[in-house]
Protein backbone atom coordinates (compact mmCIF):
# COMPACT_ATOMS: atom_id res chain seq x y z
CA UNK A 1 0.00 0.00 0.00
CA UNK A 2 1.25 3.45 -0.83
CA UNK A 3 2.50 5.72 1.95
CA UNK A 4 0.02 8.54 1.47
CA UNK A 5 -3.73 8.79 1.13
CA UNK A 6 -4.16 10.91 -1.99
CA UNK A 7 -7.05 10.33 -4.37
CA UNK A 8 -7.64 11.92 -7.76
CA UNK A 9 -11.05 13.49 -8.38
CA UNK A 10 -12.00 14.42 -11.96
CA UNK A 11 -15.47 15.99 -11.96
CA UNK A 12 -16.72 18.88 -14.10
CA UNK A 13 -19.82 19.74 -12.04
CA UNK A 14 -18.60 22.37 -9.50
CA UNK A 15 -21.03 21.49 -6.68
CA UNK A 16 -20.30 17.76 -6.97
CA UNK A 17 -16.57 18.45 -7.17
CA UNK A 18 -16.82 20.46 -3.93
CA UNK A 19 -18.88 17.73 -2.24
CA UNK A 20 -16.39 15.02 -3.24
CA UNK A 21 -13.50 17.16 -2.03
CA UNK A 22 -15.21 17.68 1.32
CA UNK A 23 -15.94 13.95 1.65
CA UNK A 24 -12.33 13.04 0.97
CA UNK A 25 -11.06 15.55 3.50
CA UNK A 26 -13.51 14.13 6.06
CA UNK A 27 -12.12 10.65 5.31
CA UNK A 28 -8.54 11.97 5.88
CA UNK A 29 -7.75 11.66 2.17
CA UNK A 30 -5.87 14.38 0.29
CA UNK A 31 -7.86 15.27 -2.85
CA UNK A 32 -6.03 15.98 -6.10
CA UNK A 33 -8.84 17.68 -8.00
CA UNK A 34 -9.31 18.37 -11.71
CA UNK A 35 -12.30 20.11 -13.32
CA UNK A 36 -11.97 18.49 -16.74
CA UNK A 37 -10.26 15.75 -18.67
CA UNK A 38 -7.62 18.06 -20.14
CA UNK A 39 -6.33 19.03 -16.68
CA UNK A 40 -6.21 15.39 -15.58
CA UNK A 41 -4.39 14.23 -18.73
CA UNK A 42 -1.89 17.07 -18.43
CA UNK A 43 -1.14 16.03 -14.84
CA UNK A 44 -0.69 12.41 -15.90
CA UNK A 45 1.70 13.41 -18.68
CA UNK A 46 3.81 15.83 -16.63
CA UNK A 47 3.65 14.80 -12.97
CA UNK A 48 3.34 11.02 -12.76
CA UNK A 49 6.84 10.20 -13.98
CA UNK A 50 8.40 12.52 -11.39
CA UNK A 51 6.55 11.03 -8.44
CA UNK A 52 7.88 8.26 -6.23
CA UNK A 53 5.67 5.26 -5.56
CA UNK A 54 4.90 6.65 -2.11
CA UNK A 55 3.70 9.94 -3.61
CA UNK A 56 1.40 8.48 -6.26
CA UNK A 57 -2.34 8.70 -5.62
CA UNK A 58 -3.82 5.37 -4.58
CA UNK A 59 -7.24 5.86 -6.19
CA UNK A 60 -9.04 7.91 -8.85
CA UNK A 61 -12.70 8.97 -8.91
CA UNK A 62 -13.46 9.75 -12.54
CA UNK A 63 -16.62 11.19 -14.03
CA UNK A 64 -17.26 9.44 -17.33
CA UNK A 65 -18.54 12.40 -19.35
CA UNK A 66 -16.20 15.38 -19.08
CA UNK A 67 -15.05 18.30 -21.19
CA UNK A 68 -11.91 17.13 -22.98
CA UNK A 69 -10.96 13.49 -22.62
CA UNK A 70 -13.68 11.44 -20.92
CA UNK A 71 -13.16 9.53 -17.70
CA UNK A 72 -12.67 6.19 -19.39
CA UNK A 73 -9.96 7.72 -21.61
CA UNK A 74 -8.20 9.07 -18.51
CA UNK A 75 -8.54 5.65 -16.88
CA UNK A 76 -7.10 3.98 -19.97
CA UNK A 77 -4.07 6.28 -19.78
CA UNK A 78 -3.63 5.47 -16.09
CA UNK A 79 -3.90 1.72 -16.80
CA UNK A 80 -1.26 1.95 -19.56
CA UNK A 81 1.27 3.83 -17.40
CA UNK A 82 3.35 1.32 -15.41
CA UNK A 83 3.44 3.66 -12.40
CA UNK A 84 -0.37 3.92 -12.19
CA UNK A 85 -1.49 0.65 -13.78
CA UNK A 86 -2.58 -0.85 -10.45
CA UNK A 87 -4.38 2.25 -9.16
CA UNK A 88 -7.97 1.67 -8.03
CA UNK A 89 -10.25 3.34 -10.59
CA UNK A 90 -13.81 4.32 -9.74
CA UNK A 91 -15.99 5.58 -12.60
CA UNK A 92 -19.02 7.79 -11.94
CA UNK A 93 -21.88 8.78 -14.23
CA UNK A 94 -25.29 10.40 -14.17
CA UNK A 95 -26.09 9.08 -17.63
CA UNK A 96 -27.67 5.82 -18.70
CA UNK A 97 -25.01 3.62 -20.23
CA UNK A 98 -26.08 1.16 -22.91
CA UNK A 99 -24.45 -2.26 -23.31
CA UNK A 100 -22.12 -1.13 -26.09
CA UNK A 101 -20.84 1.85 -24.11
CA UNK A 102 -20.51 -0.32 -20.98
CA UNK A 103 -18.38 -2.80 -22.94
CA UNK A 104 -16.22 0.03 -24.33
CA UNK A 105 -15.68 1.48 -20.84
CA UNK A 106 -14.81 -1.94 -19.40
CA UNK A 107 -12.34 -2.62 -22.22
CA UNK A 108 -10.65 0.81 -22.12
CA UNK A 109 -10.76 1.72 -18.44
CA UNK A 110 -10.93 -1.60 -16.62
CA UNK A 111 -12.67 0.17 -13.72
CA UNK A 112 -12.85 -1.40 -10.31
CA UNK A 113 -16.28 0.09 -9.70
CA UNK A 114 -18.95 2.06 -11.54
CA UNK A 115 -21.09 4.33 -9.37
CA UNK A 116 -24.30 5.85 -10.70
CA UNK A 117 -25.25 9.42 -9.81
CA UNK A 118 -26.81 10.69 -7.72
CA UNK A 119 -24.01 9.36 -5.57
CA UNK A 120 -24.85 7.21 -2.56
CA UNK A 121 -24.76 8.61 0.95
CA UNK A 122 -21.15 9.15 2.12
CA UNK A 123 -20.95 6.08 4.39
CA UNK A 124 -22.36 3.79 1.70
CA UNK A 125 -20.06 5.30 -0.91
CA UNK A 126 -17.04 4.86 1.35
CA UNK A 127 -17.94 1.20 1.89
CA UNK A 128 -18.28 0.64 -1.87
CA UNK A 129 -14.94 2.32 -2.55
CA UNK A 130 -13.19 0.45 0.27
CA UNK A 131 -14.43 -2.90 -1.09
CA UNK A 132 -13.22 -2.05 -4.60
CA UNK A 133 -9.86 -0.83 -3.26
CA UNK A 134 -9.42 -3.92 -1.07
CA UNK A 135 -10.23 -6.20 -4.02
CA UNK A 136 -7.64 -4.36 -6.18
CA UNK A 137 -4.99 -4.58 -3.43
CA UNK A 138 -5.55 -8.29 -2.86
CA UNK A 139 -5.52 -9.17 -6.59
Amino acid sequence: MKGNRTWIVVEDEPSLRQMLTAMLLYWDVVPLVFADGNQAMSWIETAVEGLSDDDLPELALLDIRLPGPHGHEIAERLRHNPKTADMTLIMMTAYRIDAIEQEQIEKMAKPDLLIKKPLPMPDAMKNMIDKARDARLSA
